[in-house]
């Protein structure tokens, strides 16, 4: 990974990486105001489709729905992106926790996906 995001070297000089460029937003989705919840299973399978890619994963935090999402550029002038999204179910409230990460390094996209998938198994409740 290195390698592949070394700067280029100035005559004389020692080379330095260039940032990584990745984000992380956080948002608490509150429940339907009519009492229904949402089970794991029947969120992901309301998310698939379109160039997504939903499974289930267990977290310390509970069973969360990962959802997966490689978009390319649509142009010339777009660059490629990959978006991960973390749903993890809040105990007691109904609602979720969606942790969205992305990040515009498409040839990096593999090794920052596993980086996201790292920071959400680190996710725990204080009960």
């Amino acid at each position: 990974m290195r390698a592949a995001v070394a700067g280029p070297s100035a005559r004389g000089r020692q080379s330095t990486p260039d940032p990584l460029a990745a984000s992380l937003v956080i948002f608490l989705v509150a429940p339907p105001g009519d009492g229904y919840t949402v089970s794991p299973g029947a969120l992901a399978q309301s998310l698939e489709g379109n160039g997504r890619q939903a499974s289930l994963v267990d977290l310390p935090a509970g069973t969360a729905v990962r959802l997966l999402r490689d978009a390319g550029g649509a142009g010339q002038d777009q660059e490629a992106s990959s978006t991960l999204e973390m749903f993890v179910p809040v105990p007691g409230h109904g609602g979720w926790l969606l942790l969205s990460f992305s990040t515009p390094l498409s040839p990096l996209a593999a090794a920052m996906t596993k980086l996201f998938d790292a920071i959400c198994a680190t996710l725990r409740w204080d009960t």
